[in-house]
């Protein structure tokens, strides 16, 4: 969830400021703004692509990389993960 008034390019801007040099792709996927979003947020469904030439991914390097991804959109644009 985001506060209304946060651009994608904002978005875009604190993932890449981390330096996950394999994060080849950022895009917006989904934008829901309605029932079970409170008022002043919406909802944004955001697509990182990893990519390697080296080797394939684990499942930890992955949850790492989420992990800092949400760390930083909670620190810097005031996300919050919305729960299932």
């Amino acid at each position: 969830l985001l506060p209304e008034g946060t651009k994608f390019s904002q978005i875009v801007e604190a993932i890449r400021t981390l330096g996950i040099e394999e994060a080849r792709n950022i895009e917006a996927v989904d934008l829901y703004r309605g029932k079970n979003v409170p008022a002043g947020k919406y909802s944004m469904l955001v697509r990182v692509t990893f990519q390697s030439s080296e080797s394939t991914f684990t499942d930890a390097q992955l949850g790492d990389f989420s992990g800092r991804i949400i760390g930083a959109l909670e620190k810097q644009v005031g996300a919050v993960l919305r729960a299932k």
